[in-house]
């Protein structure tokens, strides 16, 4: 593969200077991250993306090759978006969902280009696994922000129905925090590097019975080592003896907090495993990052939510102080 390599895509649009071309490695990432920030700011999305980030991602897939399954759209050989395919199974069905993450920047952004690129990642997916015996419950699927209606409007051309939804909340400030006491027998400890693995597989168990459970491959878990935005001095890890009860996971990203003038971290993960449920530990484990937070600098917060969880997270999120800032929905429809 070499960058004067191009590749045909079915109905996109004709846009002079604009043709696509195979991933050829990290060297693309800054312009990748330009491309993809570009197009989060058009739809109101304050979530920058790092080339550092995209580094770490690009290293650790899990089910896609780069090289394979990712392509680069330039526009007068600057690039102006990329998509990539990648999979994963249910280990509890054998299900199979399929991702195609088309990302265009505003000015090559149409609703025809989205529906083309749709189009010929599906076409790589059946082309590649031709010889699977499917199951009932394969499906493509993507996750949309609901602010982005091309690409809304683009899945739904497609096929693809609402299957789940999701929010993003912020707490918009750091004041007037409230104190919640961890159950009786819990403590918080600090994170040793030791511990990383522990609790990512804490993180793991926690997920396990979502509609979408954790990616538990080791890809995976080298993701997690290397993500640059973590800082483990925040975060609150209970234990209940030598088991982890629970955990609030915190990265804060410095230039997402220049780009848009804000000191904000993101509660990247909260979770209580079963066997610790209904005791409060998920209220004292937020209360405690909070503070932990406006100890640090930062005045906000953030998290995501699945709008489905089935332990009324949304509801706690609710009563610790943040408020819905941009909504979105998972699309599905059936591979066969």
């Amino acid at each position: 593969m070499t960058t004067t390599d191009t590749i045909a895509i079915a109905g996109l649009p004709p846009i002079p200077g604009l043709r696509v071309r195979p991933y050829l490695g990290p060297s693309d990432h800054p312009a990748m991250a330009a491309a993809s920030n570009a197009w989060r700011a058009s739809i109101g999305v304050t979530e920058l993306v790092t080339v550092d980030a995209l580094d770490n991602l690009y290293a650790h897939l899990t089910n896609s090759d780069p090289y394979r399954d990712c392509l680069a759209l330039e526009l007068d050989g600057e690039i102006v978006g990329y998509t990539r395919n990648e999979w994963e199974t249910d280990d509890r069905t054998g299900d199979r969902a399929y991702d195609t993450t088309v990302i265009l920047a505003p000015k090559v952004a149409s609703e025809a280009g989205y529906c083309a690129l749709l189009a010929e990642g599906a076409r790589r997916f059946r082309y590649d696994h031709a010889d699977r015996v499917g199951r009932p419950g394969d499906r493509f699927r993507a996750w949309i922000h609901d602010s982005d209606p091309r690409l809304v409007a683009a899945h739904v051309a497609a096929g693809f129905m609402p299957a789940h939804r999701w929010f993003e909340l912020v707490r918009p400030t750091l004041d007037d925090l409230s104190e919640a006491p961890l159950p009786e027998g819990i403590e918080v400890r600090p994170v040793e590097p030791e511990h990383w693995r522990a609790v990512w597989e804490a993180d793991i168990d926690a997920f396990s019975e979502d509609w979408d459970p954790a990616d538990s491959t080791e890809n995976a878990f080298q993701r997690f080592l290397g993500e640059p935005h973590q800082v483990p001095a925040l975060w609150q890890v209970a234990w209940d003896g030598d088991q982890i009860a629970g955990h609030v996971l915190v990265t804060v990203n410095p230039e997402e907090n220049e780009r848009f003038g804000v000191q904000r971290g993101i509660l990247d993960s909260v979770a209580v495993r079963k066997p610790w449920r209904r005791r409060g530990l998920a209220r004292a484990l937020i209360a405690r990052t909070l503070v932990a937070l406006r100890e640090h600098g930062e005045t906000s917060a953030g998290l995501g939510v699945d709008v489905d969880n089935p332990n009324q997270a949304l509801t706690l999120y609710e009563s610790c102080g943040f408020a819905v800032q941009i909504s979105g929905t998972v699309f599905e429809r059936p591979f066969a």
